[in-house]
């Protein structure tokens, strides 16, 4: 993942919790363009934040289809130091 694009993410982020929606979802698309990993949960989480958990559970779905992080795999190995397994992980439970 590209520094300008984790940069962007934690903008996002501390956005998102101070309640700026429009700078959250600027900095979001920002993160999404820069083709960071794992940009979708962000996007997700500023969707729940906007009181609609049900479409942002919908987005995070597909998002992982579309990652091809489905249902398929349901056997991740956490003692790995792996970026993509911890965030895989912060998804799954992100979905339960």
């Amino acid at each position: 993942m590209s520094e300008i694009g984790k940069t962007w993410l934690a903008s996002a982020k501390i956005a998102r919790k101070a309640g700026q929606w429009q700078t959250a979802y600027s900095a979001m698309l920002q993160a999404q363009q820069s083709k960071t990993h794992f940009a979708f949960i962000e996007s997700a989480k500023l969707v729940k934040a906007t009181n609609d958990p049900l479409r942002a559970l919908t987005e995070l779905d597909n998002s992982l289809k579309l990652a091809g992080l489905s249902e398929a795999s349901n056997f991740l190995d956490l003692t790995v130091e792996d970026e993509d397994v911890r965030m895989k992980a912060k998804v799954y439970f992100l979905k339960s």
